[in-house]
């Protein structure tokens, strides 16, 4: 049996059924892949200057929006953990430009006369 365990690796169809089996399950796989990425991403945004650098990168932040509504729960909860931590270095234009969406005008976001309400 030990010449049949150290023969099985050197045979290359043994090597591709491994791969095969390692990679054959892509939503754990993918899962799993963007979760590390999204630990690396976080990690460099723990420092200000690391913040400041992923902020100007319109595509990633685009990218990273996306993840939150198609990534699983634990893609979701990173992506979460990093928009707390970039989100405040956006201004809301530059947000509005990477979502294509528009800022809302007053009287919308302000109360005014017209809206108070006098509770007795």
């Amino acid at each position: 049996s030990s010449g049949i365990n150290a023969e099985w690796p050197l045979r290359p169809g043994n090597a591709i059924k491994k791969q095969a089996l390692v990679i054959t399950d892509n939503s754990s796989f993918n899962d799993d892949y963007c979760f590390e990425l999204l630990s690396l991403v976080s990690a460099l945004s723990g420092s200000s200057k690391g913040c400041f650098n992923l902020v100007l990168h319109d595509t990633l932040i685009k990218d990273i929006l996306k993840l939150l509504h198609l990534g699983t729960k634990r893609v979701q909860r990173q992506v979460i953990l990093l928009l707390r931590r970039i989100l405040a270095q956006i201004s809301p234009e530059k947000l509005c430009g990477i979502t294509k969406t528009v800022i809302p005008t007053p009287p919308y976001g302000e109360c005014n006369e017209n809206t108070r309400t006098v509770l007795k």
